[in-house]
C-alpha cells in the first residue's frame, strides 16, 4: 500500500543555516563596540581593527625638569623621551563548533537550534578570562621587566627616580583601605624628580577608582567598610556581624564582583584563593594595566560538509592578543 510521511528535515536543515548566519549579522552589526559595555574596556587598553602582526604601545613620559627662569631669558625644554612599554601580536580563538546531524531526531535539531542565541556572548567572554590570566601568571611587562605586580618597580623606566610597589600588603578594614590608597595617590609618575614629584592620583574617587573581588566576603566587608552607617553598623538579627567600622572612609571605590576570577587560575592551573585578594584599577589616565588587540570581528565559518558522517559543521572564531602593560593602572592588594 501506498505510504504517507510528514517531511520536516529540510525546513530545519534551512533553519540551522539561517540562525547561524543571524549569529554573524548581529555580531558585524554591533561591530567592536560590543566590548564597551565589558569589563574589558576597563582592565585593558583595547585596539580595534589593526590588522598588522605586532602592535608596539608607548608612553610619552613627562620629564619634570622645569625650570623657574626670568621674563627674557634663553628658553630650553627638557625632551620627553618615549619609552616602549608593551608589544602585542594576536591569535585565532575558536569560539565554539555546532554539529548538525542530518539524520538526528527533530528534537535534538530543535534543542540545537535554541541553544544558538546563547553563543552569542562567547566574544566578550574570551577577553575578560584572558586578561584575568594574565594577571594571575604575573606576565613580565616591558616597562621596566619586571612582572606586572612587583615590590620595586622603576618608578621611570629609564632608572634614577627609585622604585615603588604596586603590590598591597594589609588587612581588609578601614585602617587597612586607608593605606592601600595612601600608597595609591602617593605614587610617583615617571618622569619624577625627588624635588619636583608628579603624583598623579590625587582625585581618585568611585568614578575612577575600581576594586575587582572575586569572592562575596570581600565584596560585602568592603561596603561595610566604604559606608558603615547605612550596612550593618549594628548588629540587628543573630547570624548577621555588625560593621566593623563607625566611620567612612576618605575615598570610596566602584566594587565589580568578578567570580571569574575565582575559577581562573595561571598556566599550571594554580587558582589562587579569591578571598585573600583583589585588584584596583586606577582609570584616571587613557593607560590601562593591559594592552589587547582584537583585530577582526567574531565570525561564524561556512558550513562544513562531513560526508562520511552525515553532518554539517559550522565554526565560530575570532582574533585576539593581550599582553601587560601599564603597571600603575593596576594593584594587587593581598590581605594580611
Amino acid at each position: 500500500m501506498p505510504i504517507y510521511s510528514g517531511v520536516s528535515q529540510g525546513a530545519l536543515d534551512a533553519k540551522f543555516n539561517s540562525v547561524c548566519t543571524s549569529l554573524s549579522r548581529v555580531w558585524l552589526q554591533q561591530g567592536f563596540a560590543m566590548y564597551n559595555s565589558t569589563l574589558i574596556s576597563d582592565i585593558a587598553r583595547v585596539e580595534t581593527g589593526n590588522r598588522k602582526a605586532l602592535v608596539q604601545q608607548k608612553l610619552i613620559i613627562n620629564a619634570s625638569n622645569y625650570k623657574i627662569v626670568g621674563l627674557t631669558d634663553p628658553t630650553e625644554y627638557t625632551k620627553n623621551p618615549p619609552k616602549i612599554i608593551a608589544e602585542c601580536g594576536y591569535s585565532r580563538v575558536d569560539l565554539f563548533a555546532i554539529d548538525w546531524g542530518d539524520l538526528e531526531d527533530d528534537d535534538s535539531k530543535m534543542s540545537t537550534l535554541a541553544s544558538i542565541p546563547e553563543l552569542g556572548g562567547s566574544p566578550a567572554l574570551v577577553p575578560l578570562t584572558e586578561s584575568l590570566r594574565v594577571l594571575a601568571n604575573n606576565k613580565v611587562t616591558l616597562y621596566d621587566d619586571k612582572p606586572l605586580f612587583d615590590a620595586t618597580h622603576n618608578i621611570d623606566p629609564f632608572g634614577g627616580a627609585g622604585t615603588g610597589s604596586n603590590i598591597i600588603s594589609q588587612a581588609l578594614t578601614g585602617d587597612g583601605w586607608n593605606k592601600a590608597l595612601q600608597q595609591i595617590i602617593t605614587r610617583k609618575d615617571p618622569g619624577s624628580k625627588n624635588n619636583k614629584p608628579q603624583l598623579p592620583n590625587g582625585s581618585l574617587n568611585g568614578r575612577n577608582l575600581t576594586i575587582l573581588c572575586g569572592h562575596v566576603g570581600v565584596a560585602s566587608a568592603l561596603v561595610k567598610i566604604f559606608d558603615p552607617a547605612s550596612q550593618w553598623a549594628t548588629q540587628v538579627e543573630a547570624g548577621i556581624s555588625a560593621a566593623s567600622e563607625s566611620r567612612r572612609v576618605y575615598t570610596q571605590a566602584t566594587i565589580q564582583l568578578v567570580p571569574e576570577m575565582a575559577a581562573i587560575g595561571n598556566d599550571s592551573n594554580v587558582i589562587a584563593d579569591p578571598a585573600t585578594y583583589c585588584y584596583i584599577m586606577v582609570n584616571n589616565t587613557p593607560n590601562r594595566g593591559l594592552f589587547c588587540r582584537i583585530p577582526d570581528l567574531p565570525t561564524v565559518s561556512e558550513p562544513e560538509r562531513i560526508a562520511d558522517k552525515h553532518m554539517t559543521r559550522r565554526k565560530g572564531f575570532q582574533t585576539f592578543g593581550i599582553e601587560p602593560s601599564w603597571p600603575w593602572a593596576l594593584y594587587k592588594w593581598n590581605f594580611t
